[in-house]
């Protein structure tokens, strides 16, 4: 099923998923799980969302969104050249609504949940990081802070603005994750880039760190991964959507 969904957070779970990666976009006062503000999925080949944008969306206007179905999604996967073999366990279902944040929180209150905040713009993201700081002080108050990470895309000198002037981690509510290898060059966040650059306090809010395949591949990266892994005990994700 199609990622950003309830229904796929569902199966994955069942399936023995021990966390979900969910992505946010930011439309009015709300965040919509969907991969940009343009597309639910990856762009290439899936429609656009009828209103244009999310960000120019109203609550009407979001209530009519329907996914592509599995099948669809199939076949755009089939087309782009993944073998058969690894969409076998590639279930049916019926175009989905959009789901928005808050569902996955009300829904799945013990599962680790990392939220990529793809709002376009540094403004947009921080506009989203304290709207859903917010919701989880005040509909989420006995969630546990670890349980919920933030994976943002913005500059490097945005990241660390979002420390105080210590370095702490300036939100009590979630963790960070760090790594966005390859972006558009004004939201970009090379985890290799920031993790030299934090405090060893703020270091201890890095939940997650990101790489590509690539970069697994890299005797030096495999070094610090292998330190981050073992000694600070920072679990390292091979996001296989990144490409450098």
């Amino acid at each position: 099923s199609a990622q950003s969904q309830l229904l796929a957070a569902k199966r994955a779970v069942e399936a023995g998923a021990g966390a979900l990666n969910v992505d946010a976009v930011l439309s009015g006062e709300r965040l919509v799980a969907a991969h940009n503000s343009t597309h639910r999925l990856r762009s290439g080949g899936f429609p656009t969302f009828a209103c244009g944008d999310l960000s120019a969306c109203t609550p009407k206007d979001l209530e009519k969104e329907l996914s592509p179905s599995c099948q669809y999604i199939k076949h755009y996967y089939l087309e782009s050249g993944i073998p058969s073999s690894a969409l076998a366990s590639l279930k049916f279902c019926n175009p989905q609504p959009l789901n928005f944040v808050e569902e996955f929180l009300e829904q799945f209150p013990k599962t680790p949940i990392i939220f990529d905040m793809k709002s376009e713009t540094v403004a947009m993201q921080r506009k989203a990081v304290k709207l859903l700081h917010n919701m989880l002080e005040t509909s989420f108050p006995d969630r546990p802070s670890n349980l919920t990470t933030l994976r943002v895309f913005v500059p490097l000198h945005s990241l660390l603005e979002m420390f105080d002037n210590t370095r702490h981690w300036d939100w009590p509510r979630f963790n960070l994750a760090l790594g966005v290898p390859k972006l558009e060059s004004t939201l970009r966040t090379d985890a290799w880039e920031v993790l030299p650059r934090l405090s060893a306090a703020a270091l201890k809010h890095v939940a997650a760190v990101f790489v590509t395949p690539r970069q697994l591949e890299e005797r030096p990266k495999q070094l610090l991964i292998r330190q981050l892994e073992e000694k600070e005990e920072l679990p390292v994700v091979c996001d296989l959507g990144l490409h450098e």
